[in-house]
């Protein structure tokens, strides 16, 4: 009994870890959301003409990032075979429209490049999540994951995480399938929820506090 503890705790503890459904900021965004559905892929249209198709029509920040968000999450899908090598090679923004595939950091690097177009300070962090319980207790020693840092104001609290890569859908177990599956859970995340799942390499890019998640690199 006590080994079967030894086993199920740590994945019991993974799963309350990895749950990222609080938010913050939370709003209606059924009608920008709609909009940027409506647009389809915009497959032929270039960065610049993208973003102010995607994010032009709205003038309030948060729409605008809304709006990015949606449209990233749902036009781009993870690079499954470049996670597994942990590759990075074809992320830039431009490669990621012409390849419609990317990796977190493509993910991250294209929000941060319309976010740029649409006057809103953003920045991309590099860091450690953990995928699946067969990594807890595994030693983060290459980073391996990439999300965004956004600011709407001028005081420390008024920067918020968004992963459009985790909120485009999920990798299975094994990290050799991805399914497409758009969730708003990674946009404007809790800090403390966000925080128990992402490391950021650089600390100073971990906004708000959170407890001490086990197994987890700190």
């Amino acid at each position: 009994m006590k080994n079967t503890l030894k086993k199920l705790l740590p994945a019991f503890i993974l799963l309350a870890c990895l749950d990222a459904k609080a938010q913050t900021n939370v709003r209606d965004y059924k009608k920008i959301d709609a909009y940027v559905r409506s647009l389809g892929s915009l497959e032929s249209m270039s960065m610049g003409t993208i973003n102010n198709v995607v994010s032009n029509k709205f003038t309030d920040k948060m729409d605008k990032l809304r709006a990015i968000y949606y449209w990233i999450t749902n036009n781009i899908t993870y690079d499954v075979k470049a996670a597994r090598t942990n590759s990075n090679a074809k992320n830039t923004p431009a490669e990621v429209l012409q390849t419609r595939k990317a990796t977190g950091l493509g993910f991250a690097s294209l929000f941060q490049d319309m976010c740029s177009s649409a006057d809103i300070r953003c920045l991309t962090v590099d860091g450690f999540v953990k995928y699946n319980t067969q990594q807890i207790g595994e030693k983060d020693q290459e980073i391996n994951h990439s999300w965004a840092v956004v600011q709407l104001g001028q005081s420390p609290e008024e920067w918020y995480y968004v992963d459009p890569a985790f909120g485009s859908g999920y990798l299975s177990a094994d990290m050799k399938e991805f399914t497409k599956s758009y969730t708003d859970a990674y946009f404007f995340t809790d800090k403390t929820t966000f925080n128990l799942q992402h490391f950021p390499d650089n600390q100073a890019w971990k906004l708000g506090s959170a407890p001490k998640c086990p197994y987890y690199r700190t």
